[in-house]
């Protein structure tokens, strides 16, 4: 991130005119200053410069690094002589339409299911957005990424092998499990979440929807095993209140003190259906093929991100950075015990 990319961004909206044959260079109003003042109420005037320092202590680290990773991005793509237009940032929304229509319909198996429009998907979307706090400005963002990790990562990924396709075929369209998978905040642990349950006699749904915790629903092998034992780390297995069947699905993956860590419940069985390998095979592998080259690219960014040279010239940023930097080596010796978070702008000598 950093200076990288940065120079263009400042860079735009400056214009020079030549001077042609001795003639008179015209004349161009420099744009007009921003009122200092920024709204009133009661009649007291709110002052950009102090509205501005305050949003950039409350949420600059956080739109720094959403506006730094578009920077990597789009400036990876300009290396390689591709150009992400409005064209490539549109097919990226219309794509997780399609995705929210597709999940739709694996929800809905009634041979009379109506599949969703487009307005319902994007109704969706919007919900989906709403609920993250994602502004206009940051989905565009997110698309305008996704167009730029698929078109650098297109043919890079790992090979897909005919096993492979047999399993995405069985996933699809044999007979599966359809479980919820939701992802853990940082803010609530497993454990709680558990004391809950055997507190208030609920079922783990009930949990989550009452810390509003979002989840996507996915497809399971129809023979696959998620016993505590097996576990990769430490599991527990949650109270069964949602039916025998669900019991053995009901587990926490990993260490629930880790925020990426997730919790499986059982929603149905999916019977096969009656199509045919061969009638689909084709496009099976074309989506395992896009799939790995996703992967690929969010692994590329994340190398780039990484190793990009970040220099902070505003105090508060600089302020924050340093906060984060002292929390986190803080919680690789003591969890416990946090620095004060920086509530206002460090002191910044006059010019």
């Amino acid at each position: 991130m950093g200076c990288v990319g940065f120079a263009s961004v400042l860079a735009l909206g400056q214009t020079s005119m030549p001077a042609t044959g001795g003639g008179t260079t015209p004349v161009v109003a420099p744009p007009a200053a921003p009122d200092p003042v920024l709204a009133t109420i009661n009649g007291l005037p709110i002052m950009r410069d102090d509205f501005v320092t305050a949003l950039m202590a409350v949420s600059g680290m956080r739109m720094f690094n959403q506006f730094g990773e578009r920077v990597v991005a789009l400036d990876a793509c300009a290396k390689a002589g591709i150009v992400i237009d409005a064209k490539a940032v549109a097919v990226e929304k219309q794509r997780a339409l399609e995705n929210i229509k597709k999940q739709a319909a694996a929800q809905n198996t009634s041979p009379t299911a109506v599949p969703m429009t487009d307005a319902e998907a994007e109704r969706v979307f919007q919900e989906v957005m709403g609920r993250q706090g994602a502004s206009p400005l940051e989905v565009e963002w997110m698309f305008e990424k996704a167009a730029c990790l698929r078109a650098l990562s297109k043919g890079r990924g790992v090979a897909i092998k005919d096993e492979d396709v047999k399993d995405q075929f069985a996933l699809r369209f044999g007979e599966c499990r359809q479980v919820r998978v939701y992802p853990l905040a940082t803010a609530v642990s497993g454990a709680e979440l558990k004391a809950e349950m055997a507190k208030d006699k609920k079922s783990f749904a009930e949990v989550a929807q009452a810390h509003n915790l979002g989840y996507q629903s996915v497809r399971i092998a129809k023979d696959a095993d998620f016993k505590p034992a097996e576990m990769k780390d430490k599991a527990f297995q949650l109270p069964t209140t949602e039916g025998a069947d669900t019991a053995a699905f009901a587990v926490m993956l990993g260490d629930p003190a880790k925020s990426q860590t997730v919790v499986l419940v059982m929603e149905k069985v999916i019977p096969a259906t009656n199509k045919k390998f061969e009638d689909v095979k084709a496009q099976l592998k074309l989506d395992l093929i896009e799939e790995a080259d996703v992967r690929w690219g969010q692994e590329h960014l994340r190398n780039l991100l990484v190793n990009a040279k970040v220099e902070f010239h505003d105090p508060v940023l600089n302020a924050q950075k340093k906060y984060l930097e002292e929390m986190q080596r803080r919680n690789a010796t003591q969890p416990a015990t946090l620095p004060a978070a920086p509530t206002t702008a460090p002191a910044v000598a006059p010019k």
